[in-house]
């Protein structure tokens, strides 16, 4: 299944996946009412889906708790980075797709650079690496 090209085909594609046999099948019609989703993940894939996973879980104690960040003027610049970053991974996942995807077939492709504003938050993450790696 091919990547959205925007965040405009996300409720075609999402309507088109509930569709599915796989949903319909394995899914009972009480989860698909409430807008869950059936997915099979190869043992391969599993640490990113997993890293996935995490993201989707942030993102949405994020949006949460955004009418109350907003109301924290000195949180703005954080709001904004925050953003930027989530729309840049959006569109770095979209073209790193497309590039396996060419790979796969056989194609030449050339892997996309991360953008900026993922790479700025990488020092971030590897204090939190090496918080989380401590604790343990």
């Amino acid at each position: 299944m091919s990547t959205p090209r925007s965040e405009k085909d996300a409720p075609y594609r999402w309507a088109q996946w509930q569709q599915s046999l796989v949903s319909h099948a394995l899914l009972p019609p009480d989860g698909q009412q409430r807008e869950y989703t059936m997915l099979r993940v190869r043992p391969s894939l599993r640490p990113g889906f997993f890293a996935v996973l995490d993201l989707l879980s942030a993102r949405v104690h994020f949006e949460d708790r955004l009418l109350r960040l907003l109301e924290e003027p000195a949180r703005g610049q954080t709001l904004s980075d925050a953003q930027a970053a989530w729309t840049a991974w959006q569109t770095w996942t979209r073209r790193l797709a497309a590039y396996l995807d060419r790979v796969a077939s056989g194609r030449a492709g050339t892997l996309p650079p991360a953008p900026d504003a993922l790479t700025t938050l990488l020092p971030d993450l590897e204090v939190l690496d090496a918080e989380s790696s401590s604790s343990h």
